[in-house]
């Protein structure tokens, strides 16, 4: 299947123009026009190579430029001109950007937002995935964290049981289903027993509809406990979202 192509514009610099250009000759060659499958195979060449040229991620060396507009029926003595104009371009700019120590005032400031980005990108999709395997991905409190529980730089069970522990829902059966299948989905009876509640009180307790705040804290408790064995979690490890 054909990569999507990658939005590109001419006010992206001289190289997101070159890579237009690129996609224009291959437009014009119409509908003959080779692939860059094709071209791959005759030229040898790493497909991510030549479509690295058309996204505009570098200026293509001097032979993947003639693959390229060999396949498509260019001028390659005019391409090459425009390449090295293009590469005179690029050390043009270059040369008018600020001096390194202006660039370096919003360097640290600039570098802080993308790693907070970054950081909370990876712990949402992270965090969903596990609970994905673990639980129902209906109860949007533990799907989609606080900002700050995000802001981790690894994922495991035992933040996924420290947000559980932080953002208590006892009236939600969705939070109860999740909590008990980390506990390894003991069975009613086996709650009830180790809580020290009847069955029944069990049963109600998972459904959201526990009245006494003992008995609820009691099952709590045991699965809790249950979970952080399950995960093999250290013995007296703080079961905290902090990383």
């Amino acid at each position: 299947m054909p990569r999507r192509a990658t939005p590109l514009d001419s006010d992206d610099g001289p190289q997101a123009r070159f890579a237009l250009a690129l996609r224009r000759l291959r437009d014009e060659a119409g509908f003959n026009a080779k692939t860059i499958d094709v071209i791959a195979a005759e030229s040898h060449m790493p497909r991510s190579t030549l479509y690295a040229a058309l996204r505009g991620a570098r200026i293509p060396t001097v032979p993947v430029l003639a693959a390229l507009v060999r396949a498509w029926g260019g001028n390659q003595a005019e391409w090459l001109i425009r390449r090295t104009e293009t590469e005179a371009e690029i050390e043009s700019l270059r040369l008018q950007a600020p001096p390194p120590a202006d660039r370096e005032q919003s360097a640290p400031e600039e570098k802080q937002r993308t790693e907070r980005r970054s950081m909370t990108r990876r712990g949402r999709e992270v965090a969903r995935d596990i609970l994905r395997d673990h639980g129902d991905l209906s109860l949007a409190e533990i799907r989609e964290p606080r900002p700050e529980d995000l802001m981790v730089k690894s994922w495991t069970d035992e933040n996924i049981l420290a947000h559980l522990r932080s953002n208590r829902r006892y009236d939600d059966p969705s939070y109860w289903d999740v909590l008990r299948r980390l506990a390894g989905a003991p069975t009613i009876r086996s709650i009830a027993w180790h809580s020290s509640v009847t069955q029944a009180q069990a049963a109600r307790i998972l459904k959201g509809a526990g009245k006494d705040p003992h008995q609820v804290a009691s099952v709590f408790n045991y699965l809790i406990v249950q979970a952080a064995l399950k995960r093999r979690l250290p013995e007296g490890v703080a079961l905290t979202s902090e990383s």
